[in-house]
């Protein structure tokens, strides 16, 4: 019993500091899924002189995206988290600007 105890109270303290682990690599995959597609847009803006009207971005288990084009120039990617209250949403606009819900800088990946 003293083993099982011991081996509970480690879990308790190991398991916060893994699924912030896994929370900051899912963040990480969004931002890179984010970045991939802004070069696409970038790609298309060079060929036609304007971003598409809509692009579809698959969704992942752990964040939702979406895109909203302002103007002819102009865009804004989204990454909405199913549970990430650290960051919140994710955003990235067609001048590489880069935000957080919450404000926080260190979200973003440098």
């Amino acid at each position: 019993m003293v083993v099982v105890a011991i081996v509970a109270i480690l879990a308790s303290l190991v398991y916060p500091s893994y699924d912030s682990y896994l929370k900051s690599g899912r963040r990480t995959d969004a931002q890179r899924l984010m970045l991939e597609q802004t070069n696409l847009l970038e790609r298309s803006y060079s060929r036609n002189g304007t971003y598409p009207a809509q692009h579809e971005l698959t969704a992942t288990d752990y964040y939702s995206f979406s895109y909203e084009r302002s103007a002819a120039d102009q865009f804004t990617f989204t990454a909405t988290p199913v549970d990430d209250p650290l960051c919140g949403a994710l955003s990235l606009n067609q001048q590489g600007m880069r935000t957080a819900a919450t404000g926080d800088d260190s979200c973003w990946v440098q």
